[in-house]
């Protein structure tokens, strides 16, 4: 069709498209309940270091530190980070759909993540990280 332009490259973000959000406020919401915490008290902090962590100049047990333990707490971070520590899993369907419309349509993909990774990572071989740059930092290449 002339007038078109052609579609060669697809841009992904890694957090919450091809990958699940690690300390989303899903993950938020169940640590304030199950530590009886006060949202009001909790959700400021983290949204104080929010640019900080995602900017990488601090990892997500550091961010998790400063956004919950501001105040003295009768549970070690340790104990936190066990019941707040939310695996990174694919989001359901989505790398399955990447990899149909690569292929239909001869793309390249190009995933992006603009936050420091969750200290579990994302097991399988999917994903290449660097850490050498920044360790705050993880620049990810999806291999397909």
């Amino acid at each position: 069709m002339e007038g078109t332009i052609r579609i060669t490259t697809l841009f992904l973000n890694i957090g919450g498209v091809l990958l699940t959000n690690c300390w989303d406020h899903h993950v938020r919401r169940r640590t304030v309940t199950n530590f009886v915490l006060e949202w009001d008290e909790v959700e400021p902090q983290r949204n104080f270091n929010l640019d900080t962590y995602e900017e990488g100049e601090i990892a997500i047990q550091e961010n998790l530190t400063r956004t919950v333990f501001s105040a003295d707490r009768q549970f070690t971070s340790g104990q936190l980070w066990e019941v707040s520590d939310d695996p990174v899993a694919t989001e359901p369907g989505m790398l399955d759909a990447v990899v149909r419309l690569k292929a239909r349509h001869n793309l390249r993909i190009a995933a992006v993540n603009n936050e420091s990774l969750c200290p579990a990572g994302f097991q399988g071989g999917l994903l290449e990280k660097d850490r050498s740059a920044n360790p705050g930092l993880v620049t990810m290449s999806v291999v397909l």
